[in-house]
């Protein structure tokens, strides 16, 4: 029985392992905040849904990409969450211009 479940949980970490190295994400310039986070969009992941534009956003102090949504009039907010209107020159601001000009219909 232990046997099947290594085995099992190997082949979860290989195919798991086979989709990371598929992907290769395509990121705009990056953004610095006041504080030195940077921040760039994955643009292979931009991409219109009805009324908002959904893209990665790549987080160097993460070291990895996180969703977020933009409805490309001045808000902005994680996805499936809340969004906050974003003042024009912040950070924010500026990742949604790059998204909204990258997102595929």
């Amino acid at each position: 029985m232990q046997y099947a479940i290594k085995v099992a949980i190997f082949a979860a970490s290989l195919s798991s392992a086979a989709l990371a190295q598929q992907y290769r994400p395509h990121l705009s310039e990056m953004i610095e905040a006041d504080n030195g986070a940077r921040y760039a969009v994955d643009l292979n992941t931009a991409r219109h849904f009805g009324p908002v534009v959904e893209a990665g956003i790549y987080d160097q102090g993460r070291g990895g990409i996180v969703p977020m949504m933009f409805d490309c009039h001045g808000h902005a907010g994680p996805l499936g969450g809340t969004m906050s209107q974003t003042p024009p020159r912040s950070v924010g601001a500026r990742l949604a211009a790059i998204a909204c000009a990258a997102a595929r219909p």
